[in-house]
């Protein structure tokens, strides 16, 4: 029962996010009709419809509709951090390995 109610709740914000969409849309060309209808000076729209488009896009990541920071920038994330730090780690291992055999082979060339 509980896990109907949290994806009620889901459905429910993503209900809302979509609604907010439409309204975005409508208020945009709503006011770019307006400044159509009054002369096509400067584009004043795009004042609010950077607004509406910033609002929409934070809520978005939010509900998982819209790729986050971390997708387009990975370092952002904590678990990067770990992963360079055991990919360096693992690297260096292999360099070490191939060191030692580059070494074994260059001192039995020697003693050849």
């Amino acid at each position: 029962m509980e896990r109907e109610s949290e994806v009620r709740e889901r459905v429910r914000e993503l209900r809302i996010y979509y609604t907010n969409l439409v309204v975005y849309a409508g208020v945009s060309l709503g006011c770019v009709v307006i400044w159509l209808l009054n002369g096509a000076g400067a584009f004043w729209p795009i004042w609010p419809m950077m607004a509406f488009g910033i609002a929409a896009s934070l809520q978005g990541v939010r509900l998982g509709q819209l790729k986050s920071l971390e997708d387009w920038f990975p370092f952002l994330s904590p678990e990067w951090e770990d992963s360079q730090v055991k990919a360096l780690l693992k690297s260096s291992k292999e360099d070490r390995k191939t060191k030692d055999k580059l070494s074994m082979r260059s001192k039995i060339d020697e003693n050849d």
